[in-house]
Formats: C-alpha cells, structure tokens, sequence
C-alpha cells in the first residue's frame, strides 16, 4: 500500500510520462495537491522534493514546480577528452568562463598526494563557473601544481587551461575519472542556481602528461537539468 506522498508522486509522475504534463510546464502547486489528496503541504512538499531529486521535476524559487526536460540537453561523450568551449561551440551556444578564485597555495596532504607533490610545493587553486547561453551549468575546482605551469596567469584560465599547456609543448595522455551523484553543498547550489534537493553529477579527474607527471585534479560539478551523460563503448572483438 502506498503513502499518500508515494500517491502523489506516482499520480504526478503518470502525468508526466501520458504528456498531461509537457516539458518546462508547472505542476499543480503543493497547496493545489495537499487540498486535492487531502494531506499535509508537508506530505505535498515531501512528494515534489522527491520528483526533483529523481530529475523529473526542478523548481523556480518564488515561482513553482515545473516538468523537467529529460531530452533537451546538452550531451557529454564520458570518453571524449575535449575541453569545454569547443563542446559548447560545436553545438552553435556561445559559451563563457567566470573566474572566481586564482590563488597560490600551499595543498593539503589528500591534494599533494593526488597530484604527486609535497604539502611544501606551490599549486594554483582555481575556481570557475562555466556559462552556456548565459547560463550557469558547471562549476570547476581546480588544483595544477605550479613547478608544471610556473607562468600560468587568470587570463590563461579565462580562456583555456588545455590551450595553454599545448603552447608549453605539452600533451595530456590519459584522463582518470570518478563520476558521483552528489547533493551538493550550498556554495555548489549558489553558483550554479540549484534547487536545494537537486543532485549534482560530479566528475573528479586527474590529468597525466606524457612523463607521466600529473597537470591537474579537478572536480567537476554538473547542472543535471542541463546535461545528459553517454558512453559509447566499441566492440574490439575480444569481448562480447
């Protein structure tokens, strides 16, 4: 027997998945559901909150509860190693890079050991939001030990970390990620203007150059509304 938040959800649900709910289109409001199925708002609040963690839903603050569109976003290859301006312009959006913070610190231990380095060596800590349209979608923490790029500047990391390392002549071989569903941190929520029961998709990475020294460890914060993630695998023959 299901509760009557579990009623609510699968009620709203249904709606969406018969098209009685289009895309971006607001749902009935938590007083609207709580008069309707005869609860709470709490029980009506719980049932949406729930729908937005899922991905089915997403809010507007001071506005409602609005139809998430699961097919109308932007699409990350989880095996392409490309930065992000030419993904966002190859797709005809104009993309743009906020630097909030670019500073010289000294890393912590769990920092210097995933980038190879001491607690004594300098790394850059850089933060930035990256805008597609104007439109906040990824946040980008990153720490690049400085012995690697000793001349870096913002206006490097303003354009494109990956640009720079190739005119330094060199060459990243291999990417190592972790990709984690999160429920983000309130800094992460601000920066990218995320209801408060929103997850995140979260990339960790670490680039390797050629001799095998590590450029960065980055994290990567992802507006699930704005993205979808594939992986396309090929059949070399030995398996399947």
């Amino acid at each position: 027997m299901l509760t009557k938040h579990e009623e609510i959800e699968k009620f709203i649900l249904n709606g969406v998945i018969k098209g009685n709910y289009k895309p971006d289109e607001k749902v009935p409001s938590e007083n609207q559901l709580a008069e309707s199925f005869s609860v709470s708002r709490m029980t009506a609040r719980k049932a949406l909150d729930t729908l937005v963690t899922k991905g089915y839903l997403y809010k507007i603050k001071g506005k409602g509860t609005y139809v998430k569109d699961r097919e109308n976003r932007d699409i990350i290859y989880l095996d392409e190693m490309i930065g992000f301006t030419k993904r966002v312009r190859r797709t005809g959006k104009v993309p743009r890079t906020d630097v909030k913070a670019f500073e010289l610190i000294k890393p912590s231990e769990d920092i210097a050991a995933r980038l190879g380095i001491t607690t004594k060596d300098d790394v850059y800590y850089i933060e930035r939001i990256r805008n597609i349209d104007n439109e906040p979608v990824i946040l980008e923490v990153t720490y690049m030990p400085a012995y690697i790029s000793p001349d870096l500047t913002i206006d490097h990391v303003q354009k494109s970390k990956y640009d720079y390392l190739r005119a330094k002549g060199h060459r990243i071989e291999e990417m190592v990620k972790e990709y984690i569903p999160v429920i983000p941190e309130i800094k992460v929520r601000n920066c990218l203007s995320l209801d408060k029961n929103m997850t995140v998709f979260k990339i960790e990475l670490i680039s390797i150059l050629e001799d095998r020294s590590i450029f960065e460890y980055t994290k990567l914060y992802y507006n699930q509304t704005k993205y979808r993630f594939l992986q396309i695998t090929k059949n070399t023959g030995k398996t399947f």
